[in-house]
């Protein structure tokens, strides 16, 4: 019983201290949410104008793009030289759906569904995650961003000679 009583208590004082340390830190994910939507549509306009400063300008400094079938991308001036190679293999038209957006702190996770347009392939459709921190001046920048096809890998054919 007294073992019981210990556990309660030391539960409960724990509870207490981490409900005492996230006072005044509440987030208003109403808030969040709208200004994280004003971003994704200004980055679906700086993608669609294949405008790489501004585009680069939405990824934190140590921000990591992980583009399917290929190595991770780390920092903003590496994000910045493979928007530019993406871009010089033609037009490229982007759409973005969230579907879901979470917020805890200065951190929100987005997750959603893309298409990609392009004058060389056929349409691209599939999902993405997006992790955003707030910076120290306010602004939500994406932070980790991951995506990958619905479609199935092409794959090689075989001849028979």
């Amino acid at each position: 019983m007294q073992k019981t009583l210990l556990t309660l208590a030391l539960y409960g004082g724990l509870m207490w201290v981490a409900c005492e340390r996230d006072q005044g830190k509440t987030v208003d994910v109403e808030v969040v949410r709208a200004a994280i939507e004003q971003a994704q549509d200004r980055y679906l306009q700086a993608f669609n104008n294949h405008d790489v400063t501004l585009l680069t300008d939405f990824y934190s400094e140590e921000a990591i793009v992980m583009p399917p079938n290929g190595p991770a991308v780390r920092g903003r001036e590496a994000i910045r030289a493979a928007l530019e190679d993406l871009f010089s293999t033609g037009t490229i038209q982007l759409e973005l759906a969230t579907q879901r957006l979470e917020v805890l702190n200065g951190t929100a996770y987005e997750l959603g569904s893309y298409t990609v347009n392009r004058d060389d392939a056929e349409p691209d459709q599939g999902k993405y995650v997006l992790i955003w921190q707030q910076d120290p001046s306010g602004q939500w920048k994406v932070h980790v961003d991951i995506w990958n096809s619905d479609l199935p890998v092409p794959t090689a054919e075989m001849t028979v000679n």
